[in-house]
């Protein structure tokens, strides 16, 4: 798979716009958060992370989700 740093950077800026707009009050997580996430969704089967709301992937799964599903299996 070939890396795409400026689909990487867009999808970082809409996934950071939409949690400003979300957290007008509050800025709980930083620009590089969403960086990760973005290349997370680019090169990965699944994310992992806490903060599972931000964003709008269903890859998306907190641990404690990973670690269900491996019980299952």
């Amino acid at each position: 798979m070939k890396y795409n740093s400026s689909k990487t950077t867009k999808r970082a800026g809409e996934l950071y716009a939409k949690n400003l707009l979300k957290n007008k009050r509050s800025v709980k997580r930083i620009l590089p958060d969403f960086i990760i996430g973005a290349h997370a969704e680019q090169h990965s089967d699944i994310f992992i992370a806490w903060n599972h709301s931000d964003y709008d992937n269903k890859t998306v799964m907190t641990p404690v989700e990973v670690m269900e599903e491996h019980d299952k299996a």
